[in-house]
């Protein structure tokens, strides 16, 4: 995807897999820079999935990752939006990207903040896929591109974005 996105903007930094320290393990992250356990289903179920389970997932953590700082916009109360801005204080250039979508859009944290200069992240989990919700933040950000990145299962309610 990097390669596909430069093509477009030429000062997009991308990325090898030498930037990164890789790790593996048989839990799952909870966004991309918070805690590696086994999910709320496991938690739920009170079982020890670190016992039963032989896959290892690989997770990319940044050489050089205190180039990025996080703002937490403060959910006030549940409900409110999920809304997080990734600055790269060395950013090598001045693209602004805005980041889109449920769980699935944690894994492009673990890159895109290192290849532009700003990135927000606006997590859809708590209300969709409503545009009336989602094009407010995109108008107010102005990005120079935006990433949309959802699960399958997320895939019916794209007929409903501009539904009225």
């Amino acid at each position: 995807m990097q390669k596909e996105i430069a093509k477009d903007f030429p000062q997009f930094h991308t990325l090898a897999k030498d930037d990164f320290d890789i790790i593996e393990d048989v839990n799952v992250h909870f966004g991309h820079d918070e805690y590696i356990g086994q999910g709320c289903s496991a938690d739920t179920m009170n079982i020890n999935l670190s016992k039963k389970l032989k896959t290892k997932y690989k997770y990319f953590y940044h050489k050089d990752h205190s180039v990025v700082k996080k703002i937490i916009f403060e959910k006030k109360e549940k409900g409110d939006i999920d809304l997080k801005e990734f600055i790269n204080i060395h950013g090598k250039n001045k693209l602004k990207a805005m980041l889109i979508g449920n769980s699935f859009a944690e894994n492009f944290t673990a890159f895109l903040p290192y290849s532009v200069s700003e990135v927000r992240k606006l997590r859809t989990n708590d209300f969709g896929l409503d545009m009336k919700i989602i094009e407010p933040f995109i108008l107010e950000y102005k990005p120079d591109f935006v990433i949309f990145t959802t699960h399958s299962s997320w895939l019916y309610p794209l007929l409903d974005m501009y539904k009225e």
